[in-house]
């Protein structure tokens, strides 16, 4: 069999703007100062990719401009890696929502399969759109495999992805085949701001099959 390996490191936006407890999900709110500091300093701790993939949020897509300029790397804008659509309660301070909402919040957490967010985005629909969006990067991967095989020979092609910790640990539960029919695979992978989850895919190209590890996953 003859492989293709993907390392794809994905990165969690930093801190940002606004209340820091909240569930942020299509809310376009930039970094905070630190949090733009944070995230470039791990970015800059990684092996220098050979694409960039990121969500279109600016807590995101700025980083990903700058990193893409540095290192000179083609930038790709992947609306299907946003983060989940929490609707009503987007961008609203958690203390607030406690006040007002408390027990469809306390639901939601509990099993967000059965109790979406008002006006929001239901967990199967995000499930399914990220997963188009993993479909996607692996796609650029694989084409960028095949420009960079004729040049380089047989070698990992790195991708970073600047995204969020709603996608990320989602990503990660479907791989490592975690119960995604509740949620709670959210709660039981940490994953801090400007935190990383190194993944690596290994794809036979001639089947097509995969064969998915992850390498790591933290500060």
């Amino acid at each position: 069999m003859t492989f293709q390996t993907l390392m794809i490191d994905c990165l969690r936006h930093g801190a940002c703007e606004g209340p820091q407890e909240c569930l942020r999900g299509h809310t376009d709110v930039a970094l905070s100062a630190q949090g733009h500091e944070h995230m470039l300093a791990a970015a800059e701790r990684l092996p220098r990719p050979h694409a960039i993939i990121c969500s279109p949020l600016i807590r995101c897509k700025n980083v990903g401009k700058l990193l893409a300029q540095d290192w000179n790397v083609p930038l790709h804008i992947v609306p299907e890696i946003m983060e989940m659509n929490f609707g009503d309660w987007d961008g609203v301070a958690t203390q607030e929502l406690l006040q007002h909402s408390r027990p469809a919040l306390e639901n939601f957490w509990r099993d967000p399969r059965a109790f979406p967010p008002p006006g929001g985005e239901s967990l199967d629909d995000f499930l399914a759109r990220i997963d188009q969006g993993w479909q996607h990067l692996l796609e650029k991967g694989m084409t960028l495999a095949d420009k960079k095989q004729q040049q380089e020979g047989e070698s990992p092609v790195r991708l970073l992805v600047c995204g969020h910790a709603g996608v990320i640990k989602s990503w990660v539960a479907m791989r490592l085949g975690m119960p995604l029919t509740q949620g709670s695979y959210l709660h039981r992978l940490h994953l801090p701001y400007a935190g990383v989850a190194r993944l690596r895919v290994d794809i036979d190209q001639q089947s097509g099959e995969q064969f998915e590890q992850l390498c790591y996953l933290g500060a």
